[in-house]
């Protein structure tokens, strides 16, 4: 299958965001799941989103980056979140830094602890230990951010998306849980996902879609 192409040397200034590390969870029904997104909820908006978080970057991988970007200074939001501001016709260079998963984080494991069992405390550690996964694709998405404090740039979106497997009674567990109103994990359909609002009127981000159009390439930025 041809890479596609993506093309990106118009902005001057562009917004990458590597932090949506998104986990592919289904219940036996097919359905996806969502969780509230926390950073909308600080702005007082109801949001679901799929599992995942924040990619981060070792202090020595920063110094690779500022090297190949040409910078004396590199800002990372959060101190060493993968999210930074680079001219349009660097993302390539920074594709193929990003492709060598060296001196960044790779797997889910760090946000799944962060999310289902401190955050939500949907799981317990041992529980979290029984879990298995797998890289599937990549998704890409080129919008102006609603992110607190980056409202309106223009970003580019870089997704890893993981197939996550779970013992059938800890999944039957979550499948209870759900069917709760004031549950923070929800079970959504694909319908749903591209509506972009649940059958019982909850906002889903566009993101989401990530869970459905992944890709097995990351594409080529041009």
């Amino acid at each position: 299958m041809k890479t596609k192409k993506l093309s990106l040397s118009q902005f001057s200034r562009l917004r990458l965001s590597c932090a949506a590390l998104v986990v592919l969870l289904r219940d036996r029904k097919g359905r996806f799941a969502l969780t509230i997104n926390n950073n909308r909820r600080l702005k007082g908006e109801f949001v679901l989103t799929p599992i995942g978080g924040a990619l981060t970057v070792s202090p020595s991988g920063k110094e690779e980056l500022k090297n190949l970007l040409g910078v004396k200074d590199l800002e990372l939001e959060n101190g060493s979140d993968l999210r930074l501001t680079i001219s349009g016709h660097q993302v390539q260079k920074f594709r193929h830094w990003f492709l060598k998963t060296k001196e960044r984080e790779f797997c889910p494991q760090r946000e799944l602890k962060e999310e289902l069992v401190e955050e939500l405390q949907l799981l317990t550690e041992e529980e979290l230990e029984t879990l298995t996964y797998q890289q599937v694709g990549y998704y890409t998405e080129l919008a102006p951010t609603t992110r607190r404090g980056q409202e309106g740039k223009m970003t580019l979106r870089i997704a890893v998306i993981f197939e996550l497997q779970m013992p059938a009674k800890i999944l039957k567990r979550l499948e209870k849980i759900t069917a709760k109103q004031d549950s923070a994990l929800r079970f959504v359909s694909a319908e749903e996902i591209l509506d972009g609002v649940t059958s019982n009127g909850d906002k889903i981000g566009t993101i989401a879609r990530s869970l459905l159009n992944y890709v097995p390439s990351l594409p080529q930025f041009v």
